[in-house]
């Protein structure tokens, strides 16, 4: 799977074992972007793990087109499920209260994550990539990991 995240590796493991369950012996030149869809309905119940069908398989048919089983890949252009409205949540950011508490009874290393949390606005998986020498003084130099995207906070 190549220079995944742990949360991407977590995330298609089981989507990997899906596909291999599905269509491993099944002639990948004979898949179809229809075929990827209809995975993708088959297991609607399960969002994530649908949207993450066509990253699969889109990762496999670069394999497959090296190697010259396909010509294309049908993953391009499909298009993700939406989740159901009932299930998605608003972001809520923290109460007034909450953070004096946190601050108020937190012990220093608990304390540091949230204050880098808080004043960088970053991912927490971000957040523990950062070292003392991304910090000058002033500033926080960092790369966001999912963008890829250099910030100076």
């Amino acid at each position: 799977m190549g220079q995944l995240f742990p949360t991407q590796r977590k995330d298609l493991e089981p989507v990997f074992t899906y596909l291999e369950d599905k269509i491993g012996p099944v002639d990948v030149s004979r898949l179809t972007q229809a075929d990827v869809f209809d995975a993708m309905e088959k297991n609607r119940h399960r969002v994530r793990f649908a949207n993450y069908i066509p990253a699969a398989i889109s990762m496999l048919s670069k394999l497959a087109i090296r190697k010259r089983w396909r010509k294309d890949n049908p993953a391009i252009d499909v298009e993700p499920l939406k989740g159901p409205e009932d299930r998605q949540k608003p972001h809520l950011p923290w109460a007034d209260w909450a953070v004096d508490s946190m601050r108020a009874k937190a012990e220093a290393e608990p304390l540091l994550m949230f204050e880098i949390g808080v004043g960088s606005v970053q991912r927490p998986g971000d957040r523990v990539e950062f070292t003392w020498g991304d910090y000058d003084g002033d500033n926080l130099k960092l790369r966001q990991n999912k963008t890829d995207t250099p910030l100076l906070v």
